[in-house]
């Protein structure tokens, strides 16, 4: 069985033309996973799959700590929820939540849709499966 590697990503602004370079994004690395499990395969390594997701909202970026100990991280409401998104997130699967759909619009392909309670949350949120974007873009998943 191939390791599962998740990823998350988070856009530095809300314009829809940061969101759809967000997927456009997740759908390019999906491609690459076929060049670095064929370096994997020649090199004896196991093959990989990336879960992916992709949330939009506010979150605190950069340098965080004291003098003694600083660290460069993301944190927020949104960091987790993005991190709970991806758990959902099979390999080879891109998810977004319903913020991203919302102001994505018509430009990304969704294929399909489902609503999950996140662990630690009291609520249900609806994902949406993305199947590819248009638009400049013009990328596709491949099918499996």
């Amino acid at each position: 069985m191939p390791a599962r590697l998740s990823r998350t990503h988070w856009p530095s602004t809300r314009t829809p033309a940061a969101i759809w370079g967000a997927v456009a994004c997740a759908i390019e690395m999906q491609h690459a996973m076929d060049e670095v499990n064929g370096l994997n395969r020649e090199s004896g390594l196991a093959e990989v799959v990336a879960g992916i997701a992709v949330n939009t909202g506010e979150v605190i970026v950069g340098n965080i700590g004291s003098e003694r100990r600083m660290k460069y991280g993301v944190v927020g409401h949104h960091v987790n929820f993005t991190a709970r998104i991806g758990n959902y997130a099979q390999g080879g699967e891109i998810l977004v939540s319903d913020r991203t759909r919302e102001i994505c619009g018509d430009i990304i392909e969704l294929g399909g849709d489902m609503r999950v309670q996140p662990k630690g949350f009291d609520y249900e949120v609806q994902l949406h499966f993305v199947q590819g974007i248009g638009g400049q873009y013009g990328l596709k998943l491949a099918r499996s």
